[in-house]
């Protein structure tokens, strides 16, 4: 899957998160799910990951704890699950790209507060 060449990226919706260490740094990849339903493994690049972790996790020296990597999955999956993102290829591997705030807008019902706020996810054009 990559973008057309002139269009934009695919969308998809982030169903699962795994966090690893290789090579003594931090990977973190995300399944994700097309409109058409398929499923495929991306990873979140670096750029992503500091939007989203604190800088002391992100600077940690040597390997992290595994209680850091638990701390960690936490974050990713509250943050990340359910997010729809933009898929796009580089050098034979898929990366995901969060959507710009500029593309979110929020429903009537959802900015009324009709909807629990941890139920509410954003529409996107």
């Amino acid at each position: 899957m990559t973008a057309k060449q002139n269009g934009p990226a695919p969308v998809a919706a982030v169903v699962a998160i795994t966090v690893q260490v290789v090579d003594q740094r931090l990977r973190v990849e995300a399944l994700v799910r097309e409109e058409d339903g398929r499923r495929m493994p991306v990873r979140i690049p670096d750029r992503e990951l500091a939007a989203l972790l604190p800088r002391s996790i992100l600077a940690a020296d040597g390997h992290p704890a595994p209680q850091l990597l638990d701390a960690i999955r936490t974050i990713m999956a509250r943050t990340v699950v359910g997010r729809r993102v933009r898929v796009w290829e580089y050098r034979g591997q898929r990366y995901l790209a969060f959507l710009s705030w500029r593309t979110v807008r929020f429903s009537a019902e959802q900015a009324s507060g009709a909807r629990s706020p941890s139920r509410t996810r954003p529409a996107v054009r």
